[in-house]
């Protein structure tokens, strides 16, 4: 291992805990975890999922129809749990979230633009 790096534990439950609590207050819900996941899955088009990992938060979505997915980790060993850092996190929540979107939109419209290019008119999504 490289002489200056330091090896991070994975985050504990106080860093999940936090995370929750921040989320929760973001999206208006409960403050548990299925309330915040279903809150996310319903407040984006694309149908985002949100889990606790071991290094601290991953978020991204699956493509139906497509079979591909995006997925991203918000990397949370050393955050201190300031008001800074929640700030922080829910931008990252935020961009993560409309970097999902933006991926299922790109993947969505290169399948419809194969489909309709191969004259698979009935696979075809018109509306």
């Amino acid at each position: 291992m490289w002489p200056f790096t330091k090896k991070l534990d994975p985050v504990s439950n106080e860093v999940h805990d936090w995370c929750r609590v921040h989320l929760a207050d973001e999206y208006g819900c409960d403050c548990d975890w299925g309330a915040i996941e279903r809150s996310i899955y319903k407040d984006t088009s694309c149908g985002a999922f949100i889990q606790c990992s071991d290094n601290g938060v991953v978020i991204g979505t699956i493509v139906e129809g497509v079979d591909t997915e995006y997925s991203e980790e918000i990397d949370l060993r050393g955050l201190e749990l300031t008001n800074v850092d929640a700030i922080w996190f829910i931008d990252q929540v935020e961009r993560i979230l409309q970097d999902c979107e933006d991926f299922a939109n790109q993947e969505w419209s290169h399948e419809q633009n194969m489909l309709y290019e191969a004259g698979d008119f009935e696979d075809l999504d018109l509306f």
